[in-house]
């Protein structure tokens, strides 16, 4: 039914219906007030427009113009009989009765709907129950499936550890090496050259020490890496690699066309922070005595080795998980080019290095016995944390034939009481420099690829720091230690030989190798998260140190560690922006600071940031600029901003923007968020760009001398300094950087001489960059000038003006 009134649709079964003749229209009841007529108004009711059609009429007998009762009409009224009100009163309930029949059936529709939705939502609970069930079902078979696994890996690990005691056992048959086609005739001695993956290491002409056949041992673990002693690399700065050369080769000549065609310059070098090369105190140059170091172009690939040297060079692997490969009496071999068994006097000019690459089998030493030879000299807690020692020969002869020693039995023939005196068998073997070397060598070839002509203690001399101890896991190579002590009795090398364990170095060695063997833009690859950590909590530091080469017209050249400089989510999970909150008094426009994470809740920023602005926000794990209007629109500044809570300033700090040496004196700061950042939480790659990380602060003066490279980072503007009247926003919208150079603090401090008082500012506190770093906005190198020291004096009047600091806590 549609209204004649509202003009609507309308199901309303009280409706009401014009008693006109001619006039069919029907009205709502929100139309007309149908609940307050009887019945009889009911029937004879008229629409509006009906009763306007209606000629009007009625007593008219008060105008004044005709008599009172001219023309007045009395029409006798009928009476209504009691049957007429009867059948209207029938017709009405059956109405009535009509009506409640329709509301009745839409009522039973309705129902009939709401049990149907009902019938489905039972339909899916029992559907979802079932759903359950079955998920409990499978949950419960995986946890079954879980215990049968950790029973696999139990029984998988006794089967890996019989299996590489199975292959020791065999050494004693033969040694065979995976991916390497046999041929008639071979020998040990050339599947031993192709397994060690041996190098060594040369002084370069142009290095300032003039030792006399200066030689260190290393092993190819990578297609530029090479692992060796840290020793080799702290003490000579520009070193050569030579590989895939079964000959000793002292000089860089033009006359041997496999030094010419292959030699490669050591241009980075890493070593743990923790090594000390101090000649005198061998506990110090001992302790961590392992490197990483990266050369100028790739060795394995170079045809060069195949066509000018004795073999094409590969990498071997290193042993980071296998202690049993270290464990008493396991068997392993060690090669090198250094002596058989003199050591040779300071005064002693001769070469006594050998001229072809030596080998020899041997075993490992009973650590506690091996402690109890070097008792006297202070290192058995080295020992006892990085070395592997060794001492008597192995199953081999230099032949390859079985020595049918069966169980060695090992001896103390090391404790004696003989006077020893401890070998310093690092970098630097003569301390007084010469300018040529005499290649002398008065040993005899007769003793032809073993380390030592004695039978009882085989092992490491002069010259063959660095080089590679190495032992077999299913027949393929691994690398387990690195050669670094031995002793010295009676001017001849003398055991127990220590070795630096690759499986005691395996964390810092992880994140060095992965890191120097990742592609040209520094991406990782298998590097684990811990390397990511500070120094504290992953347990040890990194210093990485690139190395300055004259080319043949004399100009420097400067390799950096990672070749070409990208900003990476793993350079720069430490940056931090600091906002204006919106209860700020302040309301600047488009303020920001920047800041770095230095722990899981403390930032390092500017002191003149917090001192200005009380109410910040810190914004961690996210590349993008959020103005302070966007802040809480966001998706990952909404939810994952912190409040700066606590700020910790130098108390002698001033902020006065109308004096320069005031406001910039001592202008840092530690700020402290609401709580604490978690390392592991996943949300911030969700919501944000990266999970923030802390990075370590520098404490040391030699990070900041002329010429170091540096890179700055912000969000601020590029180059435009906006005065007070522009509004305009200059922030970058996401995180920037450029190269830059630590400059001379002399020329710096001529910029700012009409600036009173910052010269001692400049002095005591600051760091001054200029140019550009080595590396232009395409990622090549740049030309650098040698770095001169300039760091920051140690005056005590600087003290005096820092006692304490000035602590306070914020609200937000």
């Amino acid at each position: 039914m549609k209204c004649s009134g509202c003009l609507k649709a309308s199901k309303d079964i009280n409706s009401i219906k014009c008693c006109g003749a001619a006039c069919d229209k029907q009205f709502c009841s929100m139309c007309i007030n149908i609940g307050t007529m009887s019945n009889e108004k009911k029937k004879n009711w008229r629409c509006p427009n009906c009763c306007a059609m209606k000629k009007k009429g009625g007593d008219n007998s008060l105008t004044p113009v005709r008599p009172a009762d001219e023309n007045i009409t009395l029409r006798k009224k009928h009476d209504e009989s009691p049957e007429d009100n009867l059948h209207a009163e029938v017709k009405e309930l059956t109405e009535e009765v009509r009506l409640l029949t329709r509301e009745i059936t839409s009522l039973k529709e309705r129902l009939e709907s709401a049990t149907s939705s009902m019938s489905c939502c039972q339909a899916r609970l029992e559907e979802l129950t079932t759903s359950i069930a079955t998920n409990d079902f499978r949950i419960k078979s995986l946890e079954n499936r879980d215990k049968e696994v950790k029973i696999l890996e139990n029984k998988v690990l006794e089967l890996q550890q019989e299996v590489n005691t199975k292959s020791q056992q065999q050494l004693c048959n033969e040694l065979e090496l995976a991916g390497i086609p046999e041929s008639s005739n071979e020998n040990l001695h050339h599947i031993a050259l192709l397994a060690a993956k041996k190098v060594y290491l040369r002084k370069a002409e142009v290095d300032p020490r003039g030792y006399v056949a200066w030689l260190c041992g290393g092993a190819l673990v990578g297609p530029k890496v090479v692992l060796t002693s840290a020793a080799c690399v702290e003490d000579v700065q520009h070193l050569y690699v030579v590989a895939g050369y079964d000959k000793y080769v002292a000089e860089k000549t033009k006359e041997d066309k496999c030094i010419q065609n292959t030699i490669r310059k050591v241009v980075n070098i890493c070593v743990p922070k923790a090594y000390d090369l101090i000649y005198q105190e061998l506990d110090k140059w001992a302790k961590y005595d392992i490197a990483v170091i990266k050369v100028d172009a790739s060795i394995i690939g170079d045809p060069n080795y195949k066509k000018y040297c004795s073999y094409e060079p590969q990498q071997i692997a290193i042993n980071y998980d296998d202690k049993h490969l270290q464990e008493t009496n396991a068997e392993a071999m060690v090669f090198g080019w250094g002596h058989s068994k003199i050591w040779r006097q300071q005064n002693d000019h001769r070469n006594f290095n050998k001229k072809t690459l030596q080998y020899i089998s041997t075993l490992i030493y009973d650590k506690d016995l091996c402690m109890k030879a070097y008792k006297t000299f202070g290192i058995n807690p080295i020992i006892s944390k990085y070395m592997i020692c060794t001492l008597r020969p192995g199953l081999f002869d230099d032949q390859g034939e079985n020595l049918n020693k069966g169980d060695v039995k090992l001896k103390n023939g090391c404790s004696d009481d003989e006077s020893k005196e401890i070998s310093a068998e690092f970098a630097n073997e003569d301390e007084e420099e010469i300018e040529s070397t005499e290649n002398i060598n008065p040993e005899s070839d007769s003793d032809s690829r073993k380390k030592k002509n004695e039978a009882e203690e085989v092992g490491i001399c002069q010259n063959d720091h660095g080089g590679p101890l190495i032992s077999w896991v299913r027949s393929s190579p691994k690398i387990i230690g690195v050669a670094s002590v031995f002793q010295v009795k009676n001017h001849t090398c003398a055991g127990p030989f220590l070795y630096t364990s690759t499986y005691c170095s395996a964390e810092f060695l992880k994140c060095v190798v992965d890191t120097m063997n990742g592609n040209m833009d520094g991406e990782r690859r298998s590097m684990p998260d811990y390397c990511y950590l500070p120094p504290k909590e992953k347990g040890f530091d990194i210093i990485q140190r690139s190395v300055v080469w004259k080319d043949d017209t004399g100009s420097l050249h400067h390799y950096q560690f990672l070749q070409k400089i990208k900003i990476r989510i793993a350079s720069v999970v430490f940056m931090v922006y600091l906002l204006e909150s919106r209860i700020s008094p302040l309301d600047y426009d488009e303020w920001m600071c920047g800041g770095a994470l230095v722990t899981n809740e403390f930032i390092i920023t500017s002191a003149a940031c917090v001192e200005d602005v009380k109410h910040l926000y810190a914004i961690a794990g996210y590349d993008k600029y959020v103005s302070k209007e966007e802040l809480y629109k966001d998706k990952c500044t909404s939810k994952m901003k912190k409040k700066i809570i606590f700020t910790c300033v130098p108390k002698s700090y001033e902020l006065d923007y109308n004096k320069l040496e005031k406001w910039s004196f001592i202008d840092i700061a530690v700020a402290q968020v609401e709580s604490p950042y978690r390392l592991d939480d996943s949300e911030f790659e969700l919501l944000c760009s990266y999970i923030p990380r802390p990075i370590e602060i520098n404490f040391e003066t030699k990070y900041q001398v002329e010429g170091i490279d540096a890179i700055a980072l912000g969000w601020g503007h590029r180059s435009k300094w906006r005065s007070e009247t522009d509004k305009a926003n200059y922030n970058n919208v996401t995180l920037q950087y450029t190269p830059i150079l630590i400059a001379d603090k002399e020329e710096c401090k001529k910029e700012y001489e009409k600036y009173a008082g910052m010269n001692k500012v400049i002095d005591s506190y600051m760091i001054c960059s200029i140019k550009a770093g080595n590396i232009d906005s395409k990622g090549a190198l740049r030309e650098k000038s040698k770095p001169v020291a300039n760091g920051c004096p140690g005056h005590e009047d600087n003290v005096e003006q820092l006692m304490g600091f000035d602590n306070k806590s914020a609200s937000i």
